[in-house]
């Protein structure tokens, strides 16, 4: 047998292409693929209750909403999100917490010993020992995030209750198009004949394609901009819920906290028949997204003793979300901005908007798919790269200022560990 332990596991994970790491190397789009693999365990993912989310941007938080609202009405949840942020089990979650090394161990002798998975890719083997796992554990209910597309994504074999299109934006383009209709396209693969969707503020091109294919399937489509969601000055989240005006404090500072929580209600909505919650279950729930699901790397304050933040914002629609968050705190001229970018994502329309802040620091991870410096200072000229022999002597002299880190989720680790220093 190849895995004794959990450690086992680990090690052979990291072993194999990411796509954090490798890029194309790490991607595989065929999930009829999956669905075969999946007729060895008679195909869990067409039997549980399933919300189904997939967006350029939001798509983690709004999952985390969703499944805080029902944790908090009392349902055992479970949660599919991706990349982990500090460790693989992050990723399966139940009722907010990483699954076990028990759990994850038992799933993957089971995977090995009933059908080969060597073919399969890292996101393919998370995904399909996510629907093992949740079935084994009798769930209520579970969300299950997309990776980067929606059509050819692993997860698309599921037959959801409701979808969920939280936002399109020119991200990945290299895969699922350079417009914005054919990136919707590729994220409208989600929709199932007859299942409702729910979406987002969607820009008009990619909202037409959204609506043609949900029309196509027979689906119906719920607006969340209909709930009028919008942060007051106070911080507080005023929505529309039941023909009345609630107001909410979310834990996650964030402009689009509104809009993300409006998808929520929505999908509590839709589903409220078979799982009923109540307004106060709700706004519960979204007040407690983070001690809920354990969400991080969103506006993260890193420390209680320095206006430090970290955001995974890493295309030019996140990228620009952060900034007006960051204009919220404090103007833009007292921030330091450091950051770390995958070489695909550099662009003009991502890098702008950093040249406001009062200074710009980079800093490469080495990884293949890092940035090279030249890549930074083609855009930013006056932007300061920093080395690893530099760090701790640049964090020292900011301890007073607004720092905020950002650029990449995979970043986060890396900060986490700096600060510790």
């Amino acid at each position: 047998m190849r895995f004794l332990h959990y450690q086992d596991i680990e090690r052979w994970l990291d072993a194999r292409p990411q796509f954090s790491k490798d890029g194309a190397k790490a991607t595989d789009f065929r999930p009829h693929k999956l669905v075969s693999f999946m007729e060895a365990f008679a195909h869990p993912e067409l039997k549980g209750s399933f919300v189904h989310v997939a967006g350029t941007n939001g798509k983690g938080t709004t999952s985390s909403m969703i499944a805080s609202i029902y944790q908090s009405a009392g349902y055992k949840v479970g949660l599919f999100t991706s990349p982990h942020i500090e460790h693989w089990r992050e990723r399966i979650k139940i009722n907010g917490l990483p699954v076990s090394e028990e759990i994850v161990l038992q799933t993957f002798q089971r995977m090995e010993e009933q059908a080969g998975f060597e073919q399969l890719t890292y996101f393919e083997l998370a995904t399909i020992s996510a629907f093992l796992i949740f079935e084994e554990e009798n769930l209520d209910l579970a969300v299950i995030e997309t990776g980067m597309g929606g059509r050819l994504d692993a997860t698309n074999i599921l037959k959801p209750r409701v979808s969920v299109i939280t936002s399109i934006g020119l991200d990945h383009t290299e895969y699922l198009g350079d417009t914005l209709s054919a990136i919707a396209y590729e994220k409208a693969g989600i929709i199932k004949e007859g299942v409702p969707v729910v979406v987002g503020d969607l820009p008009l091109e990619a909202r037409q394609v959204v609506l043609d294919v949900a029309a196509s399937k027979a689906s119906k489509l719920v607006d969340a901009t209909q709930l009028n969601p919008h942060m007051l000055d106070s911080g507080e989240v005023l929505v529309h819920i039941e023909d009345q005006n609630v107001c909410f404090v979310p834990d996650i500072p964030s402009i689009t906290s509104g809009i993300n929580a409006a998808m929520a209600i929505q999908v509590c909505g839709l589903l409220q028949e078979n799982f009923p919650v109540q307004t106060k279950q709700i706004i519960q729930g979204l007040e407690q997204v983070t001690q809920g699901t354990g969400l991080k790397a969103r506006m993260e304050r890193l420390s209680r003793s320095h206006s430090w933040y970290f955001d995974g914002a890493h295309n030019a629609e996140s990228i620009q979300v952060l900034i007006q968050n960051l204009k919220v705190m404090a103007p833009l001229s007292e921030w330091t901005l450091i950051f770390t970018m995958m070489s695909d994502k550099v662009q003009e329309s991502s890098l702008q908007p950093f040249k406001s802040c009062r200074q710009v620091i980079y800093w490469s991870s080495g990884s293949p798919r890092s940035a090279k410096a030249e890549d930074i200072t083609a855009i930013i000229p006056d932007v300061f790269i920093m080395n690893d022999v530099e760090i701790c002597a640049i964090l020292e002299g900011l301890r007073s200022e607004f720092v905020i880190f950002t650029g990449s989720f995979y970043f986060y680790n890396e900060v986490r560990r700096w600060i510790t220093l």
